[in-house]
């Protein structure tokens, strides 16, 4: 599933351009503790690796500027998409989101507002844009595009196993990104720069896979909020809860 999430802003706010790991401690904080440590010990690896069943996209504020490293967000709404394949992540979440009504970055809060489920149609093709930028520590050149390709190809396969409990092969999917639509940016995480990439990409071969990618982001470091996409074909949401002032 995959919830558009509404905050409003009291204040106009400053913070750093790279809150990725700020953001993702306040989607982490109104998890369920026992949720979190069921993820955090493994609830879904393949050998050694553990994959988190959820990611988010950056966020999408009303009125915004950008000046040198800091984002300045205009008092007003600010959307966040939140997406996990996982159930159970959303009963945690939502019932946290409900108790708490708000979240907190770099000592700024911002309050809920509403929130609206977008639906999903399950298909073996689709073209997705990316919501927040796919994590990559090479330069995304005609050397080396093959290579990324082929190592997310084998990040959403790994998870597809994981997710679906069934076995399958890099054979079993195509993606492919839009080389005109590539965008490199720079995203410090704990200090190190490391690159990152948005574009159109082409999701194609088995549904199950697609819908993982879809669910639970393409690449690393996705429960930090990299590798949220969209199929650039949705345009369905419904709002299910609107706070009531």
């Amino acid at each position: 599933m995959r919830y558009k999430i509404r905050f409003y802003t009291e204040n106009d706010m400053n913070i750093s351009i790279h809150y990725n790991i700020e953001l993702a401690k306040a989607v982490r904080n109104l998890l369920n503790p026992k949720y979190r440590e069921f993820v955090d010990k493994g609830g879904f690896s393949l050998g050694k690796a553990i994959y988190k069943p959820y990611t988010f996209s950056r966020l999408f504020p009303q009125e915004y500027r950008v000046t040198n490293s800091k984002l300045e967000i205009k008092k007003g709404y600010v959307d966040l998409i939140v997406s996990s394949i996982d159930e159970n992540f959303w009963f945690s979440f939502l019932e946290g989101l409900l108790k708490e009504k708000k979240i907190t970055l770099y000592g700024n809060t911002m309050y809920l507002d509403s929130f609206a489920i977008k639906k999903f149609k399950r298909k073996n093709k689709m073209i997705v844009k990316t919501l927040s930028p796919i994590m990559c520590r090479i330069n995304l050149s005609e050397q080396t595009k093959n290579e990324f390709e082929l190592f997310l190809k084998g990040n959403v396969v790994n998870k597809a196993c994981v997710f679906k409990k069934r076995i399958f092969s890099l054979d079993d999917i195509n993606l492919k990104f839009f080389e005109n639509t590539v965008k490199e940016t720079i995203v410090m995480l704990n200090g190190t720069p490391n690159k990152a990439y948005s574009g159109l990409i082409l999701l194609d071969g088995d549904e199950d896979i697609v819908e993982v990618a879809y669910f639970t982001g393409i690449g690393p470091k996705n429960a930090l909020g990299f590798g949220c996409v969209e199929d650039i074909k949705l345009k369905n949401e419904r709002v299910i809860y609107k706070l009531s002032l």
